[in-house]
């Protein structure tokens, strides 16, 4: 039986360990689409880091691909602009924030804190930010 064809509700009920063994057509649908996601989306924090580089700002940025020993929930970047302390969350399309990625949010731009804080969904989002903060 060709493995491209087997229907997705066969691949739910295979052993982890069986889906493995076929490759990308062992995959649900739905981790195709995660896949995709979490590709996309590092692919935006990549475009997003580059274009602050391009602006001169430095900014502390946790790789995506590995477990960090970092706190849940702590923003994706973290930077200072004009001397403002700002913190950055990114998601790719409809992704929502984490419970934590919302509280530690809150944390940050609440007194006595008082950060800028921001979620962007694209580059562009991140040039508004930026514009927002007073940059060309």
């Amino acid at each position: 039986m060709n493995s491209a064809l087997i229907p997705e509700n066969w691949l739910r009920l295979m052993s982890d360990e069986d889906r493995k063994k076929l490759g990308r057509h062992g995959m649900t649908l739905q981790e195709i689409m995660d896949k995709f996601v979490a590709k996309s989306e590092k692919e935006l924090h990549q475009q997003i880091e580059g274009l602050l580089r391009l602006k001169g700002i430095q900014a502390f940025h946790s790789r995506t691909d590995k477990r960090t020993t970092r706190p849940v929930g702590e923003p994706d970047f973290l930077m200072a602009i004009k001397g403002q302390a700002c913190a950055v969350e990114v998601k790719y399309g409809d992704g929502k924030l984490m419970e934590e990625q919302a509280t530690m949010l809150h944390k940050l731009e609440a007194p006595p804190n008082k950060w800028r804080v921001t979620v962007v969904r694209s580059v562009d989002e991140m040039l508004l930010f930026l514009r927002e903060m007073g940059l060309e």
